[in-house]
């Protein structure tokens, strides 16, 4: 969503800079993703003095400007340029939004700066041909001298909070952190209401629309917007229509209430109704879409038929045009389950409806609707004759008890009570003794600890103590810490823990012999291959060394839920490939039962014949698995009471920065000492460049060849830089210096 500074000036006293208003409401909670503030200095008035081909380009031309003192070439693509027109012109340095001119070679042709359209400028949307200024601008001054651009703030704001979609909205949140008042009295609209007349409303489903206000304004002349209603709406990214469409949507962003106007000539009778649509009634919205409806959904209707989806978009056979005089303004509160699910059904989302999702402030559905019949008469000519408002329901917020030592215990503060209190008035809610009530613009807080999140936005999270937790003396003995202890102990072995799917297909259980029996069933699958439920974790397991078949040797271990027909139990699962995996897996089983005190011979380990592994599709020529109940290993470890092996080793932690720009990799293989760890070698390449980001051992082996006492390891190299993507040059100078300095201090030797 974006936001005027000098809008939001209208409503509050702002002193802070564009930077220093884009930290407060950021630090309260409104993220602001970025401010986009006036036309650059840098950005000129210039006058083409000749245009010639590209002689490498057929689209583009080479136009000599001059800026009044200087004559400079650049380069456009732009169709609508001719000879002695004034136009805008960036120079070298000049900042357009996210983008900063530089001196270019287009088809090696230097271009010494830009010719802008209007988008690039931030004025319009229109980028199909270069901006053109009339003979008043003088040539070499500042563009901005003569369009005052004006700072836009774009905000993300969270779902839960629908009052910060307008100006108002923030400039109520400004005010509350700046100790200010806001400038707002929605009593001064109050004696543009006129009495009820012929018009009349008819709410029939109450569950949907709270509230409805309609005005009858005669004798508008439809035409253009002012100059200054046209910018305000496009620097929000709104197209000017007409001047009655355009002060509909300028009163949206100012107050957060959507408005919609009628052609009261082409309503039928003098009854606005709001009722569920009939299954299969169809309508042709604004966008000339007709679409289907259904019961579910709310529409706005006349004695013939609908007219408007309600809170989502009007109607094509009510529409405002050209010849309407006469026009009925709509204001309403519809309840935003409805307004949701029909925008979802129907796949429309607009403006309107994004805010009634959001909850809108039911006590200025009147005041909008004012101020913008307001605008209308001023504006478009007419003259207010009738005002109705029919209401089904208030929307009323609950009194909540305000906990202030829940609060302070909460944030790790000591807040004093007047202060929690004042804190909450200024952001407008009503303070009575020990209780308060949420203004009507507010449908999040509801209980205590949204007082504290308010509370807390105002103090500032800044201020808010950082309390160091204790360390754990001791581990606690539920079975997720027994589990986490094995899981230790078998990457201290090597082992990588994996998590497979819990479904078998028919292939799957055709491939290793089950009788599909002796599963359990899914009684509605997604697809074919999560048909039923796994009954052991070493097809996952297996699967898993099918998909990677050249790393060697692959160690792998999973913690997983398997099902029975009547029991949902949780296994654990070993398995090992490769050269030395039976080695390997008899070395885990032993450390496991010293470790756990279980019996080794409660470790049933199977070996996979060649038929076995084909079933899998798995082309290593060794595979040893063995699985088992995992409460029996954390019973066996209760019985050995060893939760003291249980290690608490805290490391300090150092942050580093996520770079956005994408990593560079390099495998390097050594032959180093036998005695020399992995760790070792990992760490002192971290040392050597500031650019290396991971380094991941895939391989360590013994062979006579490398001569006594040595082995050969091989490592994942990974390289990225915060600030740009690094070139091959760059990442093999970095890679240099770690070969380098590997072989200086274990006088590593790389390998062929």
């Amino acid at each position: 969503m974006k936001i005027l500074r000098s809008w939001l000036k209208e409503y509050v006293d702002i002193e802070q800079s564009d930077q220093e208003l884009d930290d407060l409401l950021t630090f309260s909670g409104t993220l602001v993703e970025q401010v986009i503030g006036g036309i650059d200095p840098k950005v000129i008035v210039a006058k083409i003095l000749e245009i010639n081909p590209h002689p490498n380009a057929d689209r583009l031309r080479l136009a000599r400007v001059t800026d009044g003192e200087r004559e400079i070439e650049v380069v456009c693509g732009a169709p609508n340029i001719e000879v002695g027109q004034i136009v805008p012109l960036a120079m070298v340095g000049a900042v357009l939004g996210t983008m900063q001119i530089k001196e270019a070679e287009i088809r090696s042709v230097k271009s010494h700066g830009m010719l802008c359209s209007q988008k690039e400028l931030g004025l319009g949307d229109d980028h199909e041909g270069i901006y053109i200024l009339d003979e008043t601008y003088k040539i070499g001054d500042s563009l901005n001298q003569y369009i005052k651009q004006d700072s836009v703030f774009e905000l993300e704001i969270t779902p839960n909070r629908g009052d910060c979609l307008s100006h108002l909205g923030i400039a109520r949140e400004i005010a509350a952190l700046t100790n200010k008042r806001i400038k707002f009295l929605p009593q001064e609209f109050d004696s543009l209401a006129k009495d009820p007349g012929k018009l009349k409303i008819e709410i029939q489903n109450q569950d949907s629309c709270f509230k409805y206000c309609g005005v009858v304004i005669r004798g508008v002349k439809i035409a253009s917007s002012p100059e200054w209603l046209k910018n305000k709406l496009i620097a929000l990214d709104h197209n000017p229509i007409n001047n009655v469409v355009d002060i509909t949507n300028f009163v949206m962003e100012d107050m957060g209430q959507p408005l919609h106007a009628f052609d009261k000539n082409k309503v039928t009778g003098d009854t606005i109704i709001i009722r569920s649509a009939s299954e299969a009634e169809k309508i042709t919205t604004i966008d000339d879409v007709e679409r289907t409806l259904d019961k579910e959904m709310s529409v706005i209707a006349d004695s013939r038929g609908a007219i408007a989806l309600a809170g989502v978009m009007g109607g094509a056979n009510s529409a405002i045009d050209n010849n309407t005089t006469d026009i009925i303004l709509e204001s309403a509160v519809f309840e935003r389950k409805s307004v949701r699910r029909t925008a979802k059904v129907l796949n429309l989302t607009t403006d309107a409806s994004y805010r009634f999702e959001r909850g809108i402030d039911a006590e200025i559905t009147k005041v909008a609707m004012l101020k913008a019949a307001k605008m209308i008469s001023e504006i478009a000519g007419g003259e207010i004759i009738e005002t109705t408002v029919d209401t089904a329901r208030e929307e009323k917020n609950d009194w909540i008890k305000v906990e202030h030592e829940k609060i302070n215990e909460l944030l790790g503060t000591s807040i004093e009570k007047n202060r929690i209190n004042q804190y909450l008035s200024d952001l407008g809610f009503e303070v009575k003794d020990e209780m308060c009530l949420p203004p009507t613009w507010r449908h999040d807080v509801s209980i205590w600890q949204d007082l504290a999140e308010e509370v807390s936005r105002l103090f500032g999270f800044a201020n808010i103590p950082m309390n160091q937790m204790e360390n754990a003396r001791s581990p606690k003995s539920s079975d997720f810490y027994f589990k986490e202890n094995i899981k230790d102990i078998l990457v201290g072995e090597g082992f990588t823990e994996v998590f497979t799917y819990p479904f078998l297909s028919d292939a799957d259980i055709g491939s290793i012999g089950l009788s599909p029996d002796a599963l359990l069933e899914v009684a509605n699958p997604v697809q074919s291959e999560n048909k039923y439920m796994r009954s052991s974790l070493v097809p996952g397991l297996m699967r898993a060394i099918a998909k990677n078949p050249t790393f060697d040797p692959i160690l792998i271990f999973e913690f997983g839920n398997v099902f029975t027909s009547d029991a949902e139990l949780t296994n654990f699962s070993v398995a090992s490939s490769g050269r030395s995996a039976k080695t390997v897996i008899e070395n885990c089983v032993k450390t496991l039962s010293d470790k756990t005190g279980l019996n080794a011979g409660d470790f049933e380990i199977k070996e996979y014949s060649r038929d076995d592994l084909q079933k899998y599709k798995i082309k290593k020529a060794n595979v040893y698995v063995f699985e088992i109940d995992s409460k029996l290993i954390i019973k066996a470890m209760r019985t050995k009471d060893n939760t003291s092996d249980f290690k608490t080793n805290y490391k300090p932690i150092t942050y580093r920065e996520i770079s956005k720009y994408p990593p560079v990799n390099r495998d390097l293989a050594f032959i180093v000492d036998a005695n020399i760890s992995l760790d070792q070698l990992a760490d002192e390449i971290y040392k050597t460049s500031k650019n290396v980001v991971l380094v991941e051992p895939f391989d360590e082996f013994t062979d006579d060849r490398f001569g006594g006492n040595k082995k050969s390891v091989a490592l994942h190299i990974w390289l990225q830089d915060l600030t740009k993507t690094l070139s091959d040059t760059e990442a093999e100078k970095e890679i240099s210096k770690i070969i380098s300095n590997l072989s200086n201090k274990f006088e590593a030797k790389l390998r062929d």
